[in-house]
């Protein structure tokens, strides 16, 4: 019973997180912001293939940090309420 409670928990989570992802990728780019994003990257790098680095990195960083509490809830605190981890915080 545990199992499967954990497991549409988890299934739950990352379809939302799916679906949460696509719905700000696509206002970033209706809304405009990624062409202001890109015109801002170009004034600062010239080279196309940089240019392209720093956006996948910045993106990914924002987006590494958006969803940091719910990795958090998935990766660590769901997994020692089911004790399915023992592992320490820092370990």
């Amino acid at each position: 019973m545990n199992a499967k409670k954990y497991n549409n928990i988890k299934l739950g989570i990352s379809i939302g997180k799916g679906v949460a992802s696509f719905v700000l990728l696509f206002l970033f780019v209706a809304l405009g912001y990624s062409k202001l994003f890109v015109n801002s990257i170009e004034t600062y790098a010239g080279n196309p293939y940089l240019q392209f680095f720093i956006f996948v990195f910045i993106t990914g960083f924002i987006s590494s940090v958006l969803f940091l509490p719910l990795n958090y809830y998935t990766g660590f605190y769901l997994e020692h309420k089911y004790d399915l981890s023992n592992q320490t915080f820092l370990q």
